[in-house]
């Protein structure tokens, strides 16, 4: 999920039961580029739901990633 509006909606209505069986988790793929906005958001979210949001990561995009594109040129 991506803690957007559809991800968000579909996790709502999951953990109510509206999508059949209830997943067992949730996992956010954080870039750590996303704007704060949105991580208070999946912290709210996390009070709304019963089912699990994990928070997984390989590191930061623009730090990990494009930093070393630059450098690469």
């Amino acid at each position: 999920m991506g803690a957007g509006v559809q991800s968000s909606v579909m996790l709502l209505m999951a953990d109510r039961g509206l999508l059949g069986e209830k997943p067992d988790v949730a996992i956010f793929a954080d870039t750590q580029w996303e704007p704060k906005e949105i991580y208070e958001h999946l912290e709210w979210l996390k009070t709304q739901v019963s089912i699990p949001i994990r928070i997984v990561s390989k590191g930061s995009l623009p730090k990990d990633f494009l930093n070393d594109k630059k450098e690469e040129k």
